[in-house]
């Protein structure tokens, strides 16, 4: 043992230990404090980089694309950071079947969140107040329906919110800033995909989209609780678009209208599963991804419509960005 010991370290003193999948939960990291996601503001994303999705991140303005994870799982998807950027949730193989993980920011430390798992699991987000996590998780093993469930922070005694509503799946719940609401999509009556809000016990669970003509998904929720952006999928004119609704005037404005982005539903694993955008920490910029070259890349546009800029220009598909706090 001794000897195992001694070579360990000598591998490790001379670099040769990286290239070694000696332990499952090895996430690349460079302890460069420019790459410290707590301390720098960063974007999150998926990317399929190496062949298969895994974790990166970027800066705001494009600089400073790194790659987090390699080939740890199948594939590493749906980061999301919480709001105090300590912590990091993604979805993984790494466990047996698509469960959740959370690792700190410095991605040093990996657990499984939720530890009596019977199902696949999606979708993470968190409270504001840091006590909560919403996520997806199927309501008869994989054989279900994607419920919405709340658990507190180390994964004990998920609540299925949604039980009521189990003819329907749903996807990608997220806070209101005062963590007194849900909101998600949803397969709806009309069999399109829509907006949904709720009070966090499941209860009052209302569509606030309610269109059969275009899909809505990807909700996100402004750092001041009065909009929510989402995305728009018009089958007509193959277009995603990001829009918001201003929920006390309920006014709508596509802020990617002139953009004319065509991007055409990417093949992923189900629906909109490459999609997301997310409100920048002062509430001026969005964040989100469109097809509209031929593959997945980063843009940001300005909450008016104006300025609207790609992030990243590669050969892959990137995707599902998430903006630190």
């Amino acid at each position: 043992m001794k000897n195992f010991i001694l070579f360990i370290g000598v591998l490790t003193s001379l670099g040769l230990l990286s290239n070694l999948d000696l332990f499952n939960d090895k996430i690349l990291y460079s302890s460069d404090s420019e790459d410290y996601l707590e301390t720098s503001e960063r974007i999150l994303f998926v990317s399929r980089i190496a062949g298969q999705e895994e974790l990166c991140s970027v800066k705001p303005d494009g600089s400073s694309l790194k790659q987090l994870t390699k080939k740890e799982s199948r594939s590493e998807y749906q980061p999301h950071f919480s709001k105090d950027n300590r912590y990091i949730t993604f979805n993984t193989y790494r466990y047996g079947g698509w469960k959740l993980a959370k690792a700190t920011s410095d991605l040093r430390s990996v657990n499984k969140l939720i530890k009596n798992s019977v199902g696949y699991e999606y979708d993470a987000s968190w409270s504001n107040n840091g006590n909560y996590i919403a996520y997806i998780g199927f309501d008869a093993g994989r054989s279900g329906k994607r419920q919405v469930f709340i658990t507190d922070t180390k994964g004990i005694n998920p609540k299925n919110i949604t039980k009521n509503y189990k003819q329907f799946s749903h996807y990608a719940p997220v806070f209101s800033k005062d963590d007194k609401m849900i909101y998600c999509y949803a397969v709806s009556e009309n069999g399109s995909y829509d907006l949904f809000s709720m009070n966090i016990d499941g209860s009052n669970r209302k569509n606030i989209s309610n269109t059969a003509t275009s899909f809505e998904f990807a909700p996100s929720i402004s750092p001041d609780n009065s909009k929510l952006a989402y995305l728009n999928f018009n089958e007509v004119h193959n277009n995603i678009d990001v829009l918001v609704l201003d929920l006390k005037t309920n006014k709508i404005v596509n802020l990617t209208a002139k953009a004319n982005l065509k991007s055409p539903l990417c093949n992923w694993e189900s629906p909109f599963f490459a999609y997301a955008v997310d409100w920048s920490p002062d509430g001026k910029t969005l964040v989100f991804n469109s097809d509209a070259d031929g593959d997945l890349d980063i843009y940001t546009i300005k909450s008016d419509g104006t300025v609207l800029k790609k992030i990243t220009n590669n050969d892959w598909d990137d995707a599902q960005p998430n903006w630190s706090n």
